[in-house]
């Protein structure tokens, strides 16, 4: 029953970052995104900030905090880095890289739903 206390939240969390901070980047950095990262023409500074903020804030209720800052810093690497030594695209590799973080930390997360 453990397993399942943190399993449940940890792939929803990685599910709502992967949808919904990958779509506020790509909608933040087209709007608003006028300074692009110089390995990544495609990407912008603000569009990576906008995803991190909002992976965060979709992560914190369902891993807590500490889980929530480990997404939103993971997002935020794998938008960054993530083009460059592997060409792949990171809808690919944001769940790969979260799943890989979640079970490693799973002391990190502690869900904050009240059914948890």
């Amino acid at each position: 029953p453990d397993v399942w206390h943190h399993t449940i939240p940890a792939v929803a969390a990685m599910i709502a970052i992967t949808v919904f901070a990958d779509s506020a980047s790509a909608l933040v950095g087209i709007r608003w995104g006028k300074r692009k990262w110089f390995h990544h023409p495609g990407k912008s500074y603000l569009g990576t900030f906008g995803g991190t903020l909002v992976a965060f804030a979709v992560a914190l209720p369902l891993v807590g905090v500490p889980g929530a800052i480990l997404g939103a810093m993971v997002f935020a690497v794998v938008d960054v880095l993530g083009p460059v030594p592997i060409p792949v695209s990171d809808n690919i590799l944001n769940p790969l890289a979260l799943a890989v973080v979640f079970a490693a930390a799973p002391d990190a997360l502690q869900p904050m739903l009240p059914w948890m």
